[in-house]
């Protein structure tokens, strides 16, 4: 029987239990009393229990002087509690909660002891200390009266008030959740994301901590709308909930409404009734074009008040109202407008910001030439009442045009563009705001507190735009003697990180300039203009800020002006411009030769920028290096021996022979630098590995250094390599690197002191030296190594130089068996012998055969396509051993040709190729090619039809973003293109390529033994694999180190693979993998629903999640058999058990039989059993889902029983789990989904002599 809230009040009566109960605007508040120490506390509504508690809460006495463990332990048992509280609310809707709730805390308190032992802590401690009569004493009449009085008329008292009963989001979900009369649809709640600052999300779509692992804790709640209006704010303190305010008016639209959105909708008209304007055909049009990001190294902002002619002849007219003789009649006739465009063509800024300027002054910007020939023109249509008559020329087109009211009743209003831009150095697309300003006058009453709106209003602008660079310039009409304005500049700006530049400046002079001081009522200088700038991103420098436009013009007059008599104009500046970036400009007294006007009264602002990467913000320094190391079994031949005995700089520096030297101190790669590396791997790729020989011993006469010069062909190779480098690093003027060639050479002897050396010594030496490497040379004719890659080392004070890190030669990464010395060692040996590692002549003959391929694909393709490009992916780019190959043709986009159709015509006339299948309704279109022999078993052309001005994308490789963000396409669409630059982006993470192939070959090789490769199979694929290699060598990189002297030995890499397994392991798996930080990771798979149980993010935007098809159930197989692994590697260096094929036993196992005629067709079946056995094991897990199906990802060979065919395979699924239940039944829905499986199949199957039937065993 329901029971009501009387019934709970008389049975705590019963019972003894202090209950109290106030009411007040049909609220009423209980109070429960659990313990001395703790009290419950619920707010309910007049209709309770049909309407829910508006707010459940447990109060206790304060708990400072408890010990810390005593206070973590309540304070944490009330977390609980509000949990548990809050659950007993939602599982008894309609029912009274009270008793329920005091017997759930009563339960809570005794199953803990130390929680009851702290209670009664808090007890004795508040009864020995008179803790509730010292808060509970009285105070005197007049005090009470006093503080009353206070509270009515004290604003700051009353805020203090509302915010101790200020209600808080808990309590406010609550009331919402359970209030009827609130519709949940229209509610909308604010949150704060770690990561990405505030989210919204509908009422009806939240889930808290206690529904899901991803939840959003109620604290982080910071506002709550209904109806599009804010209800209840946290950082306002506003409450419409509860009591504080009706919110029924929130749920229908009225006609005042209705009036508020036209308006709104008007105003939204205004702001966005903004062309861009480019000079094409003759005339000005509004151009709508998509915009490119654009490429931005050096810019100049220009503002310009260019004072209209209007108001310049208004100026005269109250001048000449004064004094009728004063001779400026006609002076507002003279045409100013010639020399502002003097001004622009001459400075040629990028980004013009222009105040005052009226029709008259627009229409002759619009005439101009060189603004036709050079700028877009932004401006408001005239006639828009937010025409603020101001005017911004860019040299490049802004992606939006808009004007923002800064005030409700005048037409000042702030001019926005925003462009995209990037740069050759960071080479990242960012956002790029410049704001044009022209805030009220002095002249116009009330003018500092129209000017304070116009801020604050602006400031409300910028604060919820979202641009890395924010630009705001133009006419503030105050001066720094203006305190009040520039404290609130201070406020609103400075203290955000806005830099005012140029700050030691007057743009606004009557004592140099004489438009200035007929305009001015005072003869003041003022720092009326000024450019505010603020950079999230570290690369964007401000360079220099000049006053220009500065020196008058002379003009004749019509009569004669006495300066002295009426306008005080005694000096001017020196110059047109001046720079003003550091300190205070003086001005040279000159007397006035005849009449002299300036071009405005006001001068113009011109501010300086630059990118830079850090390269250039950092020195060079002699502790680090580019060069070329010598192999360790080289070395140890010839070169060190010599070594030890006439170079004391041995224990320093390794053999090596010095590219650019000193180097950059730090070039890691980082989000603000990403396009350092790949601007370093880019000049590299166009140099292949060489040999290098050491041919001849010399030595320096000025140092007395003697050393080993490598063969002409060497010297010629490394110096190309040189000259690229340092026109990468911009030394054109060998201001870095002061010799204009290089002179490569691998020191072996020097003195200890160069100084005292004399010539003597190094002839000495070098006679030496010579006999000893003849002798060698008798033995050896040859000393040669191969150079595959440069190695950027660094030292400190106490520790010798250390290889950092490895770029590589080439458009790939060597071969991985080459460098490798002996293959001795139980791993090298297990990976040689298993075909994962080739010899010298089988890699030599597979790169053949993949040029070879490679140049067929490229000459047919010639017949038809004007624009293309042939580029290889996949793991032959990183130099790992694949029987399969990747080629990627890029085209640009012909609606004449069909590129696959054509290309497979002419595949299949060429008979080089035994099959040639275009598979067009993939993502991206592929035509798979086999050949003739067993070297390439398959072969996948994918075809990528590109717009001609993204051609040729092999120019973006190692710098993608701009490429990719560019195409313009929808996720599902996008994220197939970075395909093309995958696995030559993972190049600028990978510190040392060695160490990279070997562990990436390993684990590819063991995910296949053990059933966990490929995502056609549900788990993880080669690309996932290798972006688990790269982050875990990354994460553990300083362990890792490369060994100074590159001794490539065995025990090296297992240890780093023991490790690698070790890493995973112990890893949370919840946390996404990847290169990027956590909460950039987090936000791209929030943004594109790309989240799943594993994350494993692509380098390339749009960073795709590589194993989103990876589900909880083989991610568990995932992590059992990386753990199984360690288990193994843990104790021993058994390889093949690692590695074992043999799976745990299923109790059944699905046989799909293969039987078919041809041999060629077997790669394509399989191909098409791949593609589709992830949906066959999908359909079984969800309708059986007490078991689990693990398919094989190989075929085995097996005796052909029909004489029909020649040849046949099995493709095998597991079946785990237990058997006791499997019944026919179950076999026969297996069997049927089979049955579908096959058909699927058939129908797709470009093969015709085959048949595929299914048993399970």
């Amino acid at each position: 029987m329901a029971i009501n809230l009387a019934q709970e009040v008389e049975y705590f009566k019963s019972k003894n239990v202090e209950i109290n109960i106030t009411e007040s605007s049909n609220i009423r508040t209980v109070f429960l009393k659990i313990r001395k120490s703790l009290t419950l506390q619920l707010v309910l509504q007049e209709d309770y229990p049909i309407a829910w508690p508006i707010s459940v809460k447990c109060q206790t006495l304060d708990l400072n002087g408890m010990k810390p463990n005593r206070q973590e332990a309540i304070q944490n048992f009330l977390k609980t509690l509000d949990l548990e509280l809050n659950q007993i609310v939602d599982l008894n809707p309609g029912k009274c909660l009270i008793i329920n709730m005091f017997n759930k805390i009563i339960e809570l308190i005794d199953l803990d002891q130390f929680i009851k032992e702290s209670f009664d802590a808090l007890e004795s401690k508040s009864k020995n200390k008179n803790y509730q009569q010292s808060n509970l004493s009285a105070k005197s009449d007049s005090a009470q009266r006093k503080k009353k009085t206070q509270l009515k008329n004290d604003p700051e008292c009353q805020y203090q008030e509302a915010k101790q009963k200020f209600k808080g989001s808990d309590s406010i979900f609550q009331r919402i959740k359970w209030d009827q009369q609130i519709d949940k649809n229209q509610v909308v709640i604010g949150y704060v994301d770690r990561f990405v600052g505030i989210k919204e999300i509908k009422f009806n779509e939240f889930k808290g901590v206690h529904e899901d692992r991803d939840g959003v804790p109620l604290h982080r709640f910071r506002y709550f709308k209904i109806n599009d209006k804010i209800v209840w704010d946290r950082e306002k303190k506003l409450d419409l909930i509860t009591g504080m305010g009706d919110v029924s008016n929130f749920f229908s639209k009225t006609e005042n409404d209705q009036d508020e959105k036209l308006a709104e909708t008007e105003k939204n008209n205004l702001i966005n009734d903004s062309p861009v304007l480019q000079y094409i055909n003759g005339q000005w049009d509004d151009q709508t074009a998509t915009v490119e990001p654009y490429d931005l190294e050096k810019f100049q902002i220009l503002t310009y008040n260019i004072m209209s002619r209007s108001n310049f002849a208004r100026s005269i007219d109250s001048r000449v109202s004064l004094n009728k003789n004063c001779g400026l009649e006609n002076l507002d006739k003279i045409d100013r407008m010639p020399y502002l465009l003097r001004l622009i063509e001459t400075r040629s800024p990028s980004f013009v910001l222009l105040q005052e300027c009226e029709e008259y002054e627009e229409e002759n910007l619009m005439q101009s030439d060189f603004i036709q020939k050079n700028y877009f023109f932004c401006s408001m249509k005239r006639g828009n009442n937010l025409h603020s008559n101001c005017v911004i020329l860019s040299k490049i087109k802004p992606v939006s045009h808009i004007n923002y009211p800064l005030s409700d009743n005048s037409n000042k209003s702030a001019q926005v563009c925003t462009f995209e831009i990037g740069s050759k150095k960071t080479k990242k697309v960012q956002k790029f705001m410049i704001i044009n300003i022209h805030l009220s006058s002095n002249k116009v009453n009330n003018s500092f507190q129209k000017r304070e709106k116009q801020l604050k209003n602006l400031r409300a602008f910028v604060t919820n735009s979202n641009c890395e660079h924010t630009f705001i310039g133009g006419d503030f009409n105050f001066g720094d003697s203006s305190i009040q304005e520039n404290e609130l500049l201070k406020e609103l700006f400075l203290d955000d990180n806005f830099k005012d530049l140029a700050p030691n400046c007057f743009t606004f002079d009557p004592s140099s300039n004489f438009c200035s001081a007929i305009t001015s009522s005072h003869s003041e200088p003022r720092r009326m203009d000024r450019i505010l700038f603020r950079c999230k991103d570290k690369n964007l420098l401000h360079v220099k800020s000049l006053l220009v436009n500065t020196l008058p013009f002379k003009i004749e007059p019509q009569e004669p002006i006495k300066l002295d008599d009426y306008l005080n104009v005694k000096c001017f500046y020196e110059s047109n411009e001046t720079d003003v970036t550091n300190t205070n400009t003086e001005l040279r007294t000159n007397h006035v030769n005849g009449f002299q006007l300036n071009a405005s009264d006001h001068y113009g602002l011109e501010c300086q920028f630059s990118f830079v990467t850090n390269e250039d913000q950092v020195k060079l320094v002699h502790k680090s290096t580019l060069a070329v190391v010598v192999p360790k079994n080289l070395s140890d031949e010839f070169i060190q021996p010599i070594r030890r005995l006439y170079d004391p700089q041995i224990t320093r520096w390794p053999p090596h022979l010095n590219i650019l030297y000193p180097f950059y101190e730090d070039i890691e790669l980082n989000d603000e630098q990403e396009s350092s590396i790949g601007d370093l791997l880019k000049v590299l790729s166009n140099y292949g590995s060489f040999r290098c020989q050491l041919t001849q011993i010399d030595s320096f006469a000025k140092n007395f250094v003697v050393f080993l010069k490598p063969d002409a062909n060497s010297e010629n190779i490394l110096n190309s390599i040189y000259s690229d480098l340092k026109c990468l690093f911009d030394d054109k003027d060998n201001s870095k690197w002061n010799r204009a060639r290089l002179n490569p050479h691998l020191t072996i002897a020097q003195p200890d002191d160069k100084k005292k050396a004399k010539k003597l010594w190094a002839l000495d030496t070098l006679t030496e030296i010579k006999a000893e490497f003849n002798q060698f040379i008798n033995k050896k004719p040859i000393l040669e190594f191969e150079v595959d890659c440069l190695y950027w080392m660094t030292r400190t004070d106490s520790t010798p130089f250390k290889i950092r890190r490895a770029f590589p030669l080439g458009k790939r990464y060597p071969s991985i068996n080459r460098g490798l010395g002996s293959l001795n060692g139980l791993l090298l040996k297990f990976m040689s012998d298993k075909k994962i590692l080739l010899n010298g002549t089988e890699s030599d003959a597979f790169e053949q055969k993949v040029n070879e391929v490679k140049n067929k694909i490229e000459n047919l393709s010639a017949d038809y396509l004007n624009k293309f490009e042939i580029v290889t992916v996949g793991s032959h780019q990183l130099g790992i051993l694949s029987n399969d190959i990747d080629f990627s043709l890029v085209c640009v986009k012909d609606d004449f040709i069909n590129p696959i159709d054509q290309l497979t015509q002419a595949l299949r006339q060429d008979s080089y190729f035994s099959v040639v299948r275009p598979i067009k309704d993939a993502l991206v279109p592929i035509i798979e090619l086999q050949t003739n022999d067993d070297i390439l078993t398959s072969i996948d052309v994918q075809i990528f039809q590109i717009e001609e001005k993204n051609f040729p994308a092999s120019n973006f490789v190692f710098n993608n973003y701009s490429f990719m963000a560019g195409l313009d396409l929808e996720y599902d669409k996008l994220y197939p293109c970075s395909g093309l630059f995958e696995n030559d982006n993972l190049k600028k993470y990978v510190y040392y390529y060695k160490d990279f192939q070997i562990l990436t070959s390993f684990v590819k090789y063991w995910a296949k033994c053990r059933s966990i490769y490929g995502k056609a199979f549900g788990y993880l694929g080669g690309i996932s694999w290798a972006l688990m290699v790269v982050f875990f060598l990354r994460q553990r990189h300083e362990e890792f180190a490369h060994e100074l002297e590159l001794d490539q030995k065995s025990e090296r890499f297992e240890n780093i693979l023991r490790e690698f397994f070790r890493f995973y392991s112990e890893l949370n798996w919840n946390k996404p993998i990847s290169v990027l930080n956590s909460g950039l990771a987090n936000e791209f798979l929030e943004k594109n629903n790309q989240k799943s149980p594993v994350n494993i993010l692509q380098t390339v935007y749009p960073y795709h999640n590589t194993s989103k098809i990876v589900n909880d159930a083989r991610k568990k197989n995932v992590i059992q058999e990386i753990k199984r692994c360690h288990g193994i590697l843990k104790n021993s260096t058994d390889y093949e058990q690692v590695c074992s094929e043999e799976l745990d036993a299923p109790f059944k196992k699905i046989c799909l039989t293969i039987e078919f005629n041809n041999l060629n067709d077997i790669n394509h079946l399989f191909t098409l059993i791949k593609a589709k056995i992830l949906g066959l094991i999908t359909n079984l897990e969800k309708t059986m889902n007490k078991l689990q199906f693990r398919s094989l990802n190989r075929l085995f060979e097996s005796k052909n029983q029909n004489l029909n065919f020649k040849f046949q395979r099995t493709f095998y699924v597991f079946i785990y789990g237990t058997g006791k239940d499997f019944n026919n039944a179950d076999e026969e829905f297996i069997s049927s989904v089979c049955k579908g499986f096959i058909e699927s199949i058939k129908i797709l199957a470009h093969v015709n002599e085959f048949c595929i039937s299914c048993a399970i065993a």
